[in-house]
């Protein structure tokens, strides 16, 4: 290994990228991926925040038996239930109020394996479900994971506030939350596979009769849609100023990017992407940010599903591929996706 304690620039080219040939010599190649997603530190960047992780194999949820573990409580016991204990198999999921949200919303045919599987088995099979045979219609990941954590809600405020929730309502917020994180993870945000996690992204610069000026695509690693919508815009913009183009209007079919980045604190968001994309909105030129429909962002949309897999470079096309010639011309006759103006 070249260095004995490393830090992040360690890992960085001189342009600000991460170095791909370094990290694969260290790292395992499932690992590398992962750091794409991530922007590179930057001097400008404000000082890291402390924040809350939950562990994803729920061994460190606070419930009786890891408080007693601890040595901050005497008692292994369910404060709802009579003599068992309060482990988190039994909070999330055999606890009475729970199995009352559990019973709604698992189908009859998978529940005795449901309630009989241990905690991790149990954990990684529902989250990695992408089944939508039930009767909501959303995928079993998405709604799995949004009863989960209101069933712990709901049992803190009983334990802790005497507050009791009719399970009816509980069952509509888990419903309410996991329709949002369905529409907010929805493909036609980005091209991020539902199945591995891996994400693309792709772009394109035109001038105001439609022509193209540029195109560009890359892999991202592991990433969600909103990152990888924030990636784009970076690198659409980064690449305009780049070629001198200083008054863009900047169209995105994702409304809450557009949202993110137009928001008066975007230089205090806990996302670091969008405090990146505010400053570079501070440099002189003039930028406007435009909501579209999906329908207007395909030759973008098509770029990002055409990435080599093992390809980590920034693609540039300076010509329009051949697969997005068609998506061109009928844009110059109707709506284009991204037009930029020279100033």
């Amino acid at each position: 290994m070249p260095f004995l304690f490393p830090s992040f620039t360690d890992f960085m080219l001189p342009s600000g990228h991460w170095d791909i040939h370094l990290l694969s010599d260290i790292f395992p190649a499932s690992v590398v991926p992962h750091f794409f997603s991530i922007r590179c530190p930057h001097p400008d960047d404000v000082a890291d925040n402390c924040c809350w992780r939950w562990d994803r194999q729920f061994s460190k949820l606070m419930t009786n038996v890891e408080r007693t573990r601890r040595g901050i409580s005497d008692s292994l016991c369910c404060d709802l239930c009579d003599g068992l204990f309060e482990s988190v198999l039994h909070v999330l999921r055999d606890c009475p109020p729970a199995r009352v949200i559990w019973d709604t919303i698992v189908q009859p045919s998978v529940r005795m394996r449901f309630f009989s599987l241990d905690v991790s088995e149990w954990l990684m099979e529902n989250i990695s479900s992408v089944s939508t045979s039930n009767p909501y219609k959303l995928a079993w990941n998405l709604l799995f994971s949004s009863c989960s954590w209101q069933i712990w809600k709901i049992r803190n405020d009983r334990v802790f506030a005497n507050i009791n929730h009719d399970p009816s309502i509980v069952l509509s917020r888990c419903l309410s939350w996991a329709t949002n994180y369905a529409n907010l993870y929805h493909p036609h945000y980005s091209a991020v596979n539902a199945v591995s996690g891996l994400g693309t992204i792709g772009g394109v610069l035109r001038d105001s009769a439609g022509s193209w000026i540029s195109g560009f695509c890359r892999n991202i690693g592991f990433s969600d849609a909103l990152t990888a919508e924030l990636w784009a815009i970076h690198d659409g913009l980064e690449l305009a100023w780049n070629n001198g183009f200083f008054t863009l209007q900047v169209r995105s079919d994702c409304s809450m990017v557009i949202s993110l980045i137009t928001n008066p604190n975007t230089t205090s968001s806990s996302h670091t992407l969008v405090r990146t994309i505010a400053n570079l909105c501070r440099r002189a030129w003039s930028l406007e940010y435009t909501w579209v429909p999906r329908e207007t962002n395909r030759p973008a949309d098509f770029l990002a599903k055409h990435v080599p897999p093992d390809d980590f470079s920034f693609l540039m096309f300076e010509q329009p591929p051949c697969f997005i010639t068609d998506l061109l011309s009928r844009d110059v006759h109707g709506s284009s996706y991204c037009k930029v103006r020279s100033s």
